[in-house]
């Protein structure tokens, strides 16, 4: 099977009775890819693509699993952590668009799965991209037990207790003063 520069599949190269591709995506393009992710720190890992194309007359059925390794950024204590993302995805696509149907039909559940191409290629990378994008953590942590940054003093407590927590130095913290604001309101 011929895969372009640009991971892109020639439909017209996937036999009927299918068709196995395992490739590498090396770091440089997996961030290419994600270039505007701000979720995304670094890549750490190549990204490993394995894909089973099957080819049954106007439909080609994809199923497909990856694995990378991230960087992400803690939304509690600020430090980056790796991320593994091993993950996968089921695709159907269609290569001949069928007759519009009334407005008004009811989608059913594996509507929702069936893609249309243009009847050449299937891009991999836009499903690479948006698999990513849709496993990504809404809200990454480094840990469930992370305890984030001390609120006066803005110290990471992961490293350990702040002087604030024993109330020596609470008063002389910049955020003390924000606090008094707001109480004073």
């Amino acid at each position: 099977m011929f895969i372009q520069r640009d991971l892109e599949i020639r439909i017209i190269d996937i036999p009927e009775g299918g068709q196995q591709v395992e490739t590498e995506i090396d770091i440089v393009s997996v961030e290419n890819l994600l270039e505007g992710a701000i979720e995304v720190s670094r890549v750490l890992t190549p990204l490993s693509l394995k894909c089973d194309f099957v080819r049954t007359g106007t439909e080609i059925i994809l199923d497909g699993t990856y694995r990378v390794d991230l960087e992400l950024n803690c939304i509690k204590c600020l430090d980056n952590f790796t991320y593994g993302l091993d993950e996968g995805f089921h695709y159907i696509y269609r290569t001949v668009f069928e007759k519009a149907e009334p407005e008004d039909q009811e989608l059913k559940s594996n509507d929702l799965e069936i893609y249309y191409c243009d009847g050449e290629n299937i891009d991999l990378s836009s499903i690479v991209r948006e698999q990513i994008y849709l496993n990504l953590p809404q809200y990454p942590y480094c840990n469930e037990d992370c305890l984030g940054l001390c609120v006066y003093c803005g110290e990471n407590l992961k490293k350990g207790l702040c002087k604030c927590l024993s109330g020596k130095t609470r008063a002389n913290s910049p955020f003390c003063v924000l606090e008094k604001l707001k109480d004073d309101k």
